[in-house]
């Protein structure tokens, strides 16, 4: 997990890599209650976990925060708090650019 800080606005983004989504779509909504919770914990507006696919190369994003800024993620959502993003494996390269668009926009 790191932490990040976009203007006012402080997250973090949290990243595991698997060989299948399955065990981890299972458990989707405890992974979102625990975002939520170290939202609360730790003042986050957002919390995310990316979890990436390394045999797919591909990463699902789980995250939790205010709908203010879930709606502008530019990933095909998947499920309530679950988006899909094909092709992207780095948390630092690719992802983390981003989430600062969405939290400074």
């Amino acid at each position: 997990m790191k932490e990040f800080q976009a203007g006012r606005v402080s997250f973090s983004v949290s990243q595991v890599e698997v060989t299948s989504f399955m065990p981890v779509l299972e458990r989707v909504g405890e992974i979102r209650q625990s975002l939520a919770e170290m939202c609360e914990q730790r003042g986050y507006e957002l919390a995310a976990l990316m979890v990436t696919d390394i045999t797919a190369n591909n990463s699902l994003l789980i995250a939790s925060g205010p709908a203010k800024y879930l709606e502008r993620l530019p990933f095909s959502r998947k499920d309530e708090g679950v988006w899909d993003m094909p092709g992207i494996v780095s948390r630092k390269k690719q992802l983390l650019p981003t989430l600062l668009g969405v939290l400074q926009g």
